[in-house]
């Protein structure tokens, strides 16, 4: 299983060329130094061979505290790699920086290849000498936007996956979680907690996390991708770039199996919390809404916040509330129980028979409101989809079914089919009369 780290110093191209090889745009790209913070996981492939790639934060020794965190998730990057890819700037030149990067790397002991990017019409032979006095005996030159390069850098990367042996893909039995809230609620705090390490930079201010971040995690035999968000933020406090990191954290959330909302409990609901809790469910993704914080709660104010979530959140229905703390790690438990129930609900499998089974009871209990043209009545039913469980109804003229009817169908099916946590479409389709085309 051959690890490669991407280092070098900020703004270099690093995300590009790490976008390049894996031919995927998870990682953040702007023109602003620091935009990468975290450490970001990528599968590349080549000629039947594959490899982990692990895109990092610029290296900047900075005296900041959350520069001394990028470094930190950097070096651990480097230890755990098989191999060092440190990237250089043909535009720029060789800069003190790039030599004590280099100083660095060389006391690591792990092999290096010395990655020259930006190289787009300058002479290879030119920019490689440029670098020489860095004693890197392997390099390669590279215009990732421009894909000049690539495939020889591909193939090299092919050659030392082979001796290294294969890697697994995630597997697509695996859960995927996205935790998506508001800036600083706690998202990458809890992810930390519930994966042991300080994996995600976490750290008082708003904004730490820009990009996505997928952590894979296994607990009790079950495997999980937890992704990292960026916190979304009202749209009139918005950046520019912040639009990026926010386009992106929806993005991965709403192609997730489960949207985990994660919610200040010392703030309470606020209008933000229930805009991203009807994105997710309009998008037909499962839901579970956690109140991280809530140690800093008493149980009065646990109250106060009950029937604040049944204001401002009265449109879900059946989706699970968590009380957790991410510092103290009270309430994991319940929201993977939480999470792995809405899973199942959104991926339940109804035959057609207890589909038409269940209209029938429901109309028996309930007639459909009888029309001017005629009474309405509803046939059959079979399941048309997952993700969110779609149940399609037929019938005649159930075109003018009225809104209160249809709502009383889909609260019928999504309580006797226990759904919880995720929504439920109904779709309304007309039976057609097999002699209405007979010719006499």
């Amino acid at each position: 299983m051959l690890k490669v780290a991407i280092v070098g110093r900020p703004n270099i191209g690093k995300s590009t060329l790490f976008n390049a090889l894996t031919r995927r745009r998870e990682a953040l790209v702007a023109d602003e130094p620091g935009l990468t913070r975290d450490r970001h996981y990528g599968i590349a492939e080549h000629d039947g061979c594959c490899w982990l790639l692990v895109d990092t934060g610029g290296m900047a020794f900075n005296s900041g505290t959350l520069d001394q965190q990028i470094l930190h998730q950097t070096r651990f990057a480097i230890d755990e790699a098989d191999l060092v890819c440190f990237c250089v700037c043909a535009r720029e030149g060789l800069t003190p920086l790039d030599s004590i990067i280099a100083a660095e790397l060389r006391r690591s002991g792990k092999p290096l290849w010395l990655l020259i990017c930006k190289v787009d019409h300058e002479d290879e032979n030119i920019a490689v000498s440029e670098f020489a006095s860095l004693g890197i005996g392997t390099s390669f030159c590279t215009a990732a936007r421009r894909g000049r390069g690539l495939n020889r850098l591909r193939e090299a990367f092919a050659g030392e996956a082979k001796t290294a042996g294969a890697i697994s893909r995630e597997s697509e039995d695996s859960v995927h979680i996205a935790f998506l809230g508001r800036p600083n609620v706690g998202k990458s705090t809890l992810i930390n907690r519930i994966v042991g390490q300080e994996r995600l930079l976490t750290a008082a201010i708003s904004g730490t996390t820009r990009d996505s971040i997928r952590v894979p995690f296994v607990r009790r035999n079950r495997r999980f991708v937890l992704v990292d968000t960026a916190g979304v933020k009202r749209r009139k406090a918005v950046e520019s770039l912040e639009k990026l990191s926010i386009l992106k954290a929806l993005e991965n959330a709403l192609a997730a199996d489960v949207v985990a909302l994660v919610c200040d409990a010392g703030e309470g609901i606020t209008d933000q919390d229930a805009s991203l809790a009807a994105q997710a469910l309009t998008a037909g993704c499962a839901l579970v809404v956690s109140l991280n914080k809530s140690d800093l709660i008493n149980e009065e104010n646990k109250d106060h916040l009950r029937r604040s979530m049944d204001l401002k959140l009265r449109f879900l229905r059946r989706i699970d509330t968590v009380f957790l703390s991410a510092v103290s790690g009270k309430g994991i438990d319940a929201l993977f129980k939480a999470v792995v129930r809405a899973w199942r609900s959104s991926y339940i499998d109804v035959s057609t028979p207890k589909c038409t089974r269940l209209l029938q009871q429901a109309v028996s209990r309930h007639q459909p409101p009888r029309i001017s043209s005629g009474p309405v009545k509803l046939r059959f039913a079979h399941q048309g989809g997952v993700r969110p469980p779609r149940i399609i109804v037929y019938g005649n003229r159930v075109d003018k079914l009225s809104q209160d009817y249809r709502r009383y169908l889909e609260n019928f099916f999504r309580e006797q089919l226990h759904l919880v946590g995720t929504p439920l479409a109904v779709e309304f389709r007309r039976t057609r009369n097999p002699y209405h085309d007979v010719s006499s």
